[in-house]
């Protein structure tokens, strides 16, 4: 969905503030909301964000003025592969990575680890959904656990409860710049 939880925000707010990034690359900005957040917590950033899915963007449009000083419309997946050479203070995926195969996952963060100071992670577990407004990347592809970060410099981890018996996590990552 184009929306996310909001009961992280207030942690995203307080992380944004304390990291004082330059840059930050919000993927899956859908309606914009975490990058909104991350631009209220550091207004000087450059926030680059990244949408899959050109409906969302063309529809939440007025969302992203004053927000992003960039919008890139394509896969994530895709377009490190074609643009290996760049770096960013802190990377937000904001109820994105799900979205992913699992092994897409550990290849992703894996790459962008070597090329940010943080990576800040949301993202549900047991928690099952299709595709959505015909958007197929709307789909959970994977149900990645805390356990399946644990080659990863964890910073901070919080998890709560949400609907449908699924839980709700927050994780911050130490990248390697």
């Amino acid at each position: 969905m184009p929306y996310s939880s909001g009961d992280f925000e207030p942690l995203l707010h307080n992380f944004v503030s304390q990291f004082q990034p330059s840059s930050i690359f919000d993927v899956g900005i859908g309606a914009g909301r975490l990058g909104t957040i991350c631009r209220q917590a550091h207004p000087p950033a450059k926030i680059v964000g990244f949408e899959v899915w050109q409906p969302y963007v063309d529809q939440f449009k007025p969302n992203y003025e004053g927000v992003y000083n960039d919008i890139v419309v394509a896969d994530f997946r895709d377009w490190i592969k074609q643009n290996s050479n760049w770096r960013s203070d802190l990377i937000v995926f904001g109820d994105v990575l799900e979205h992913f195969f699992y092994s897409q996952v550990h290849d992703c963060l894996q790459f962008c680890q070597y090329r940010s100071k943080h990576i800040i992670i949301i993202w549900p577990t047991e928690y099952s959904q299709d595709e959505a407004f015909g958007n197929l990347e709307e789909s959970h592809r994977c149900n990645f656990r805390l356990r399946d970060l644990i080659d990863y410099d964890i910073e901070f981890y919080q998890k709560m409860a949400i609907e449908q018996n699924s839980t709700l996590h927050m994780v911050v990552i130490k990248g390697l710049i």
